[in-house]
């Protein structure tokens, strides 16, 4: 199967999942499959909780006087037991008021403390405070094609839901975990389990346009792309470290494998030091840079107007870089 790129060109495919499907079983699933996902959802169901952006007031389309407002729907779990939430940035762009939902019907508020500079992932904020233990994450290079995978959601009105898919693929490039699933999708946002409960990652978008099935047959697989949870936690970690502190800012997004830099920001201080896109930093202030985690732990010591002396290879050849962090843009 081709591979499908994570980031661009997928902006109407991630709204596809940014609304109120339901998560749905279907007919024909063996005993043990539906022991395994009954599993999964009796003791993570408690991670997965609802998410109500009710976006900014809006002119009508008739041209009337009166406005509207618009609701989105999504799903969204805690990064950690202090009251932060992962959600894709779809759901909760220009929302004035965010309401998270548990598993208990409790209502709590949130506000949205920052997005990704690719415009995938949003890190929510509330007061709630997670009493129960949360699931581990699953390192990237252990999910392999063909394991067995669980999502959870909450569809808008109707109690928790929880269905098995197949992983098909891993995207060498970015990490995408391509996965088939043979019933509707579940919101946008769901978390993804793997067979002993550890989470893939982020239910993202769909690859392939369902097709209505014949009558009598089951309903066709269709492949959906998951982002990775390596990814995920690395990036929310980022967005908070850049909204809590004066971390100064770089300008640059870095590959979960490899650690090369796939994107450089234009006019940013990696921009203007002359950073380019297939380096690969390998060492901060003569600290060895061996991963992207690395790199974020590194840069959440340094300030805006530091200046960092970089090597990086090009091609496999070292250079040196010196670049003065300026403050991070207001995220959008």
């Amino acid at each position: 199967m081709k591979k499908t790129p994570f980031f661009g060109k997928t902006l109407l495919a991630v709204l596809i999942l940014c609304g109120q499907n339901e998560l749905t079983a279907s007919a024909g699933v063996p005993d043990d499959s539906i022991a395994f996902t009954q599993g999964i959802k009796d003791k993570f169901g408690s991670a997965v909780f609802t998410v109500h952006a009710y976006q900014k007031m809006l002119p009508s389309k008739t041209g009337e006087k009166s406005i509207k407002k618009r609701r989105n729907v999504g799903t969204a779990f805690p990064l950690d037991k202090s009251g932060y939430f992962i959600t894709p940035s779809c759901v909760v762009r220009d929302a004035e008021k965010i309401e998270i939902t548990g598993r208990g019907n409790e209502k709590f508020t949130a506000v949205t403390v920052g997005f990704d500079v690719n415009g995938k992932i949003a890190v929510l904020k509330s007061q709630h405070q997670i009493l129960f233990p949360l699931p581990t994450f699953k390192p990237l290079n252990s999910v392999k094609p063909g394991s067995k995978i669980v999502f959870l959601g909450i569809p808008p009105g109707k109690s928790l839901t929880s269905m098995m898919g197949v992983v098909e693929s891993v995207n060498g490039f970015d990490g995408t975990i391509i996965v088939t699933v043979p019933a509707e999708p579940g919101t946008s946002g769901t978390p993804v389990f793997d067979e002993n409960g550890q989470i893939v990652g982020l239910l993202a978008y769909q690859l392939s346009a369902r097709k209505k099935p014949a009558a009598g047959s089951l309903p066709p697989k269709d492949f959906y792309a998951v982002y990775p949870m390596e990814y995920v936690s690395l990036v929310a970690r980022s967005i908070i470290q850049n909204s809590t502190s004066r971390g100064g800012w770089l300008g640059i997004s870095v590959e979960i494998n490899g650690g090369s830099i796939h994107n450089v920001v234009k006019n940013s201080p990696a921009d203007k030091c002359g950073i380019k896109t297939g380096d690969i930093i390998v060492e901060l202030n003569s600290s060895a840079v061996s991963s992207p985690d690395d790199l974020i732990r590194m840069m959440g010591a340094a300030h805006s107007g530091d200046t960092i002396h970089l090597k990086v290879l090009r091609d496999g050849e070292p250079l040196a870089l010196t670049v003065k962090l300026s403050e991070h843009p207001p995220m959008k």
